[in-house]
């Protein structure tokens, strides 16, 4: 009995004896370290939708009663050439065997300067797909690229990049990805709004 009693009293020391194990304090160390970066990283990272490999993707099947593809895909046409100032300029692709259309165009989206006393305004380059099946068509949206307006040295930056761009601030980088969701969103929207109504036969 004497020795369980004393078993008892040494165990909160032998825990506290592995807890400070350097080994043991090692590999505390190395995780908190992961959760910091991933922390780092999520902060920086707005809540996108992406596919399995993690790269930001819009993608959905919309049906449509009473539609036949070549219907779909001249509403998918009209509606490229209703939403794009430019959008001969923009159009990548235009299969009327498949009844595809992909588009190459871009969103505005304003951020401020590390200061926060300029205003600067740039663009997101994005890719739309429209694939026109009977009855249903498929829209993908991929391919988020942010780009400045001004001169700034600094090449195109994917956000599908874990990191910031440069020359914007934290708080700055994640507004961009907000009003570049919200610009998705809007086209998004737009589009399924115009693949309702019937193309006139007039």
């Amino acid at each position: 009995m004497k020795k369980v009693l004393f078993g008892l009293l040494c165990l909160p020391y032998l825990c506290l004896a592995q807890g400070n194990d350097p080994e043991t304090i090692l590999r505390q160390k190395e995780e908190a370290e992961k959760i910091r970066k991933a922390k780092e990283v999520d902060e920086n990272r707005f809540k996108f939708p992406r596919d399995s490999s993690g790269q930001i993707k819009y993608v959905e099947v919309v049906p449509v009663d009473n539609a036949s593809a070549k219907d779909l895909y001249s509403r998918a046409k009209l509606f490229i050439a209703d939403t794009y100032k430019s959008g001969k300029t923009v159009t990548q692709l235009n299969d009327d065997e498949s009844k595809t259309i992909v588009v190459k165009p871009a969103a505005s989206v304003t951020y401020n300067e590390p200061l926060g006393i300029v205003r600067r305004q740039g663009y997101i380059d994005y890719q739309l797909k429209i694939e026109c099946k009977d009855n249903r068509y498929r829209y993908t949206i991929d391919g988020l690229t942010f780009k400045f307006v001004v001169t700034t040295g600094f090449e195109p930056w994917s956000l599908d990049s874990e990191k910031k761009a440069p020359v914007v601030s934290k708080k700055q980088w994640l507004k961009v990805q907000e009003d570049a969701d919200t610009q998705m969103n809007l086209v998004i929207a737009l589009l399924k709004q115009a693949m309702k109504k019937p193309t006139s036969d007039f």
